[in-house]
């Protein structure tokens, strides 16, 4: 059976809500960190994303997943936000110039937060969160910062894209 626009809406929000409150007991620092952006639901976007200043999600995404699967996205949409990828990313355009690869760039940050919340996972005991199978991880990337991985992705690419 097909969900109306409005059953869909209404579900889709409950369902990030519900993964805001586990993010809330589980890690209240990034959970009550949410509270500081705006919760924007858009279809503009294939999963969720964040500015820095917003944080967006694709309803269909978002009921796509289970609890613990959209609160593992959530977490990790927090994190760029609290390790400021936002301004890393603006630095190094302004560093790289024509050179900056700004998909690599989110590639790169993907994969140290994951690696992070996974680590929290094993580590911490946590059973809150369930990472979606096709997020970025790699396990090289373990203990490494965002430029490191990016400058390790750069130098495996064969070529550069005109």
């Amino acid at each position: 059976m097909e969900w109306s626009p409005m059953k869909r809406e209404i579900s889709a929000r409950k369902m990030f809500d519900v993964s805001w409150q586990d993010l809330l007991d589980s890690q209240p620092f990034y959970g009550a960190k949410m509270f500081s952006l705006e919760i924007v639901e858009t279809s503009s976007i294939p999963t969720m994303a964040t500015d820095g200043k917003r944080l967006l999600y694709n309803p269909e995404f978002a009921l796509s997943l289970g609890r613990k699967q959209c609160t593992f996205v959530e977490l990790h949409e927090m994190l760029h936000v609290v390790f400021l990828h936002h301004v890393i990313s603006a630095e190094m355009k302004k560093e790289l110039g024509d050179n900056y690869d700004h998909h690599q760039f989110n590639v790169a940050a993907d994969y140290e937060i994951n690696q992070i919340i996974v680590r929290l996972i094993k580590e911490g005991g946590i059973s809150l969160y369930e990472m979606p199978d096709d997020l970025l991880f790699d396990e090289r990337f373990d203990g490494m910062l965002l430029r490191e991985i990016y400058f390790i992705l750069e130098s495996e690419k064969v070529s550069r894209p005109p």
